[in-house]
């Protein structure tokens, strides 16, 4: 883990035969340390400008359009210049800024005064600390109006606006990136702090909203080809909804890159499964393995989430089970009749299938309620299908619940 101090600073560093061994802060603690990072730089080095007639108070200091003198430019972390966006005159010490200031400072040589712009962006900064992604855009203070947005900190998981002279002038985020960059846009934009307040911002994003939909027409072409039979159509149709939904789960703005990654694992093991089944070939047992290790990934990715719902939980196994008795002794005596190691397989499938659902409902978000309920429809319509009778319609049927249920966990990343 990670221990951060803060109101302290460095006392000494003391060694032991040689080597640093620990470090002494200045309200006397002492931190054991085989290794020591030591972070420098942060004072402009500006010596080597003095008598040069540039004028140098902390940086180089230049106009709105980073202008030091006739025919000279400053850009980066020793620039520092009056920012008419924020009103205030600033020196920043980013990457991100010294790219766009060179660029600037760079058109502005090229240029009359007359046809000069000033640079006013938008600073901002990001930090990612394991599974956490701190972002701040804009220019914040102790005295500004303040609104939390989306979230909470208890959570981790939060966007919160500050406000200066009736105008959104920063935004800091804790694993909420499409918020701040939303919000940073608006900065950008002038806007007010009362329509920033007001602006209530989708977590999926228009990315993930197309992504979704052409999954969706790929779903409806896959469901005509099983149901017409049309298999080359199938083969390219099916991985396409599959696909679809990987990218809208990586677009959307998730809480937990871990959580997202399980999830995108088990949609890839998904796809996996489907392919495995259409092939001329086709195992089912292999395509069932696949699925397996699909509804194992999901299963990781609800534990860890944590503060699951015990409640939620028992009412679903409840209803699993009573829904279970009617299908799965059928299913699983059908089973038999293709040998014990496939009768073994079926049996675990279902099991972990069930746990599946299961979870899904202990998470307490109804979209994985729902999706974990589909996809165990989904699943016991194949078993049955496979083993029991080909109903009609069954196939189908599959696809559209298994696809559903796809749909719900991709939504389910944003609860």
């Amino acid at each position: 883990g990670v221990d951060l101090r803060t109101g302290v600073g460095v006392d000494r560093l003391e060694a032991d035969d040689g080597r640093v061994a620990r470090v002494v802060l200045s309200d006397g603690a002492v931190v054991e340390a085989d290794v020591v990072v030591i972070g420098i730089g942060v004072i402009p080095n500006t010596e080597w400008l003095e008598g040069s007639g540039l004028a140098i108070d902390n940086g180089v200091v230049c106009d709105a359009t980073m202008l030091a003198a006739p025919g000279i430019t400053a850009a980066g972390d020793v620039a520092r210049w009056p920012n008419g966006r924020f009103d205030e005159v600033m020196r920043i010490e980013h990457w991100d800024n010294a790219i766009e200031q060179g660029v600037h400072a760079a058109e502005r040589l090229l240029v009359d005064d007359a046809d000069a712009l000033p640079f006013e962006p938008v600073p901002w900064f990001w930090s990612d600390q394991y599974d956490r992604k701190l972002q701040m855009a804009g220019r914040i203070g102790p005295a500004d109006d303040i609104h939390l947005a989306t979230g909470s900190f208890e959570e981790r998981r939060f966007a919160q606006l500050h406000g200066r002279n009736g105008r959104l002038v920063g935004v800091l985020g804790l694993n909420r990136p499409r918020h701040v960059m939303q919000y940073k846009t608006m900065i950008q934009n002038g806007t007010s702090f009362e329509d920033a307040v007001a602006t209530e911002i989708s977590p999926v994003g228009t990315t993930a909203t197309v992504l979704v939909a052409l999954a969706g027409v790929a779903a409806l072409v896959d469901w005509w080809s099983v149901a017409r039979e049309r298999l080359g159509v199938e083969f390219i149709a099916k991985p396409l909804v599959v696909i679809g939904l990987i990218g809208a789960a990586l677009a959307v703005d998730s809480g937990d890159g871990v959580v997202r990654g399980l999830v995108v694992a088990a949609l890839g093991a998904s796809l996996v499964g489907d392919v495995v089944l259409m092939t001329p070939d086709a195992r089912f047992e292999a395509g069932v393995f696949a699925f397996l290790v699909a509804h194992v990934l999901y299963i990781t990715a609800f534990l860890e989430t944590g503060g699951l719902d015990v409640g939620a939980g028992v009412a679903a196994a409840v209803l699993i089970i009573g829904i279970g008795l009617g299908a799965v002794p059928q299913i699983i005596a059908g089973a038999r009749l293709r040998g014990p190691a496939v009768q073994t397989g079926v049996t675990v499938s279902l099991a972990v299938i069930a746990v599946t659902a299961l979870l899904a409902a202990a998470t307490g978000a109804l979209t994985a309620m729902i999706a974990g309920a589909l996809l165990l429809t989904s699943d016991a319509l194949l078993g049955w299908n496979q083993f029991v009778d080909r109903a009609p319609g069954g196939r189908v049927l599959v696809q559209v619940t298994n696809h559903a249920a796809h749909v719900g966990f991709v939504l389910w990343l944003t609860s």
